[in-house]
């Protein structure tokens, strides 16, 4: 909680495009550059501590997604992709998270009966970047649904 950062500047955008190739074939994409910096912050408890000019921590300048969702009588597919750029991991921003890239799919059907089936692999490369909180991620995770709609 940062709570001493008096005054900071966040400087943005973010575009996304979704292309309808065809009535059953979708491309999105999206991209968001965010550049924040601290103009202030005072600390009576640490006096030599000085954030002043630095960037928040966990705000990756660079993010970008792209998916590709083909929907069809067999199985309808999600292909996603997310890239993270580097961020600042420390206050002083003297370490950063490495970017990094996630690559995702979702294979689903519905059936007449009302009955859903979905299987998603989330990180399939099992990329094991150190995330936002500075945690490890729990690496490739497969996730299996059943559903009922009523």
């Amino acid at each position: 909680q940062r709570q001493n950062i008096t005054d900071i500047e966040i400087l943005g955008a973010e575009f996304t495009l979704t292309w309808e190739i065809l009535t059953n074939l979708v491309f999105t994409a999206n991209y968001s550059m965010n550049h924040s910096s601290i103009l202030e912050f005072h600390d009576p408890l640490n006096k030599g501590k000085d954030l002043s000019g630095k960037a928040l921590t966990e705000v990756p300048v660079n993010m970008a997604y792209a998916s590709v969702n083909w929907q069809n009588k067999v199985v309808n597919v999600l292909f996603d992709w997310q890239f993270i750029g580097k961020e600042w991991y420390d206050d002083e921003n003297t370490q950063y998270i490495d970017p990094h890239h996630v690559l995702n799919v979702k294979l689903s059907k519905r059936l007449p009966q009302k009955i859903g089936f979905a299987l998603t692999i989330q990180n399939i490369l099992d990329d094991m970047t150190v995330d936002r909180k500075g945690k490890l991620p729990p690496g490739r995770f497969i996730i299996g649904e059943l559903s009922y709609e009523f």
